[in-house]
């Protein structure tokens, strides 16, 4: 009953479909919040309408059934899209050209990027240190000059073209084709202008986003540790994601070193 008057007074959204693809260290996780508040899964009636990926569980399943974590996580997005009373569907996904064929034309694609250099940075402090799978033990000057320093400057592009990014020839290649896809999204927002993408996604849906700015800096701030040669080889590492990103947005600041 009391949720009944919550509805009338407060509507959950039920007009549009989205799906959130959720960029590792891009703001995501306010959005996250922001964007599933306007569906009130806590409300009676309104769980089987949101698919939040648990992250944990998709990892496990992935190590249990030694299966990959595109074939899983495709898989799972296929299915979530599939099913009849989804109205959101989100989570760290991997982006499937086959699905957004298949979908894009009752599903909204969004996600919002961020500063190569800075989520790189994000990448980096988050996981130093920190015992787990991804976890990074090697200083800065000494990272970047590992594959996986490489791979995370060229992570947006990897999957927006799918994994197309294996060898420096390839690149071109790969960032064209991601560029392509990214501008079949609805919205492509930017974590340095949250405020515009809060009154694009307005024009779009007529629903209101208040984005708190959650989980995306760490220990990025630490930049005393970074010395000229190593800041220079970062900006290096991530000219793939770079250009990806400023065919969308042209007029962000840089970051600098302090």
């Amino acid at each position: 009953m009391l949720d009944t008057i919550k509805n009338y007074i407060d509507p959950p959204e039920d007009k549009f479909h989205i799906f959130f693809l959720h960029i590792p260290k891009c703001a995501g996780t306010s959005v996250n919040r922001s964007i599933i508040g306007l569906y009130k899964p806590w409300r009676k009636g309104q769980a089987n309408k949101v698919f939040h990926l648990d992250e944990n569980a998709a990892r496990n399943a992935e190590e249990v059934l030694e299966i990959d974590q595109r074939q899983l996580r495709n898989s799972l997005l296929a299915y979530a899209l599939s099913c009849e009373n989804s109205k959101l569907v989100i989570g760290h996904f991997l982006f499937s050209e086959k699905v957004l064929e298949e979908y894009k034309d009752k599903w909204n694609f969004v996600t919002v990027l961020r500063h190569p250099v800075d989520r790189w940075l994000s990448h980096y402090y988050y996981n130093l240190n920190r015992p787990h799978k991804y976890e990074i033990n090697a200083a800065i000057h000494e990272f970047v000059e590992t594959e996986r320093a490489r791979k995370l400057g060229a992570l947006t592009v990897s999957l927006f073209s799918e994994g197309m990014n294996g060898s420096a020839r390839h690149i071109d290649a790969a960032i064209s084709r991601a560029k392509n896809n990214l501008k079949q999204f609805s919205i492509v927002g930017c974590s340095e202008k949250m405020a515009e993408f809060e009154s694009e996604f307005y024009a779009k849906f007529g629903r209101k986003l208040n984005v708190p700015r959650l989980n995306i800096g760490g220990k990025r701030h630490l930049e005393k540790d970074i010395d000229k040669k190593t800041w220079n080889r970062i900006w290096s590492l991530c000219q793939p994601d770079l250009e990806l990103y400023r065919e969308f947005f042209k007029d962000v600041d840089d970051p600098v070193l302090s």
